[in-house]
């Protein structure tokens, strides 16, 4: 039972990961056919494509697929939350878009505390994701946030609190939960990613 509940998890994470894939390639898509007609180069072989009106429209596409590209690890934490649980997904999804929030506060916060722990990361290990200066953690920080809501979710949405705070119990708890759950992690996760960050960066 237990190998097949395994292997169901792992199939629905298969298909989990289809729909932000399906979006990115779109945006790439749209990407590449805006810088190609916002070159140089076509512009001077095709004079028209130089209006302004129509360079406008050609940076407004491009902007929407960085909109995509530039969000990816996003995407993950609410996508894969959705599409992993069974019932409740718009609560998951919403644990999956907190958490993912708390997670870049938490690593956020420990870098900006302690410089020594900052200095640790490589020159891109830092970044800015929605506005918070936290730890580059790219598209896995995203991912593990998007299966990590899902099990917390399927672990705590039929909890049940006495009458005092029976408002907050059932899948109004998941994204409280996830809230307090990422900080933590944010702040324990760069210990680990810190080390991995400099790996890649050796290879790059």
């Amino acid at each position: 039972m237990k190998k097949a509940n395994t292997m169901m998890f792992f199939q629905k994470l298969s298909k989990a990961f289809l729909t932000p894939l399906a979006l990115i390639a779109s945006a790439s898509l749209v990407m590449g056919v805006a810088s190609f007609f916002t070159s140089a180069d076509i512009i001077s072989a095709v004079p028209f494509l130089g209006n302004p009106m129509i360079q406008y429209v050609f940076k407004v596409l491009l902007q929407m697929g960085s909109i995509i590209t530039g969000n990816f690890a996003a995407l993950y934490a609410v996508a894969l939350p959705f599409a992993l649980v069974d019932e409740d997904k718009e609560y998951a999804a919403f644990a999956g878009f907190v958490g993912y929030l708390s997670f870049l506060t938490g690593m956020g916060m420990l870098v900006q505390n302690f410089p020594s722990i900052a200095e640790m990361f490589p020159g891109n290990g830092l970044t800015t994701v929605l506005g918070i200066e936290t730890v580059n953690a790219g598209m896995l920080g995203g991912i593990l946030v998007g299966i990590l809501t899902s099990l917390l979710h399927k672990k705590f949405r039929n909890v049940v609190f006495p009458m005092a705070f029976s408002f907050f119990q059932g899948v109004r708890v998941v994204p409280i939960i996830s809230l307090f759950f990422f900080m933590v992690l944010g702040n324990l996760f760069p210990f680990v990613w810190v080390f991995i960050s400099m790996g890649i960066n050796g290879l790059a």
